[in-house]
């Protein structure tokens, strides 16, 4: 999973933060482990966060290390984000109107709830070897 997020243009001069993301499935104790780090407008560090979630398979483990990226975003205090992701099944669900029958289903409902307007958070997909 990477994650990468930077502000939206808001029609001003501001500069914005940007950050990404990124996480690792660990099949054997069914375990994500997620890094998040967050730059200030001109590129240098400002903050990171690390933690570790149970995943009992690869697209809840991105799912839920998305919901923490939007939940520290929020916390953070950042408005009119872009994030990019590299979690295709993710993405899909999230850009999507269908309604998902499942517990990754019920995670994404809840994570387009914490996203609030569309405007405010926009997701993209970005392949895995664009991001490098």
């Amino acid at each position: 999973m990477l994650i990468l997020f930077q502000a939206l243009e808001d029609g001003t001069n501001r500069q914005h933060p940007s950050g990404n993301v990124n996480g690792v499935f660990f099949s054997d104790s069914l375990q994500t482990g997620v890094g998040m780090v967050l730059h200030d407008d001109q590129g240098e560090f400002v903050v990171y966060k690390t933690l570790v979630v149970d995943a009992f398979y690869d697209d809840e483990g991105e799912a839920l290390g998305l919901f923490e990226a939007l939940s520290w975003i929020r916390s953070l205090g950042l408005e009119r984000i872009i994030v990019e992701l590299d979690a295709k099944n993710v993405s899909d669900a999230m850009l999507s109107n269908r309604s998902l029958n499942s517990m990754f289903g019920d995670f994404i409902s809840s994570y387009k709830l914490l996203i609030g307007s569309p405007q405010d958070i926009k997701i993209n997909l970005v392949h895995k070897m664009s991001m490098l």
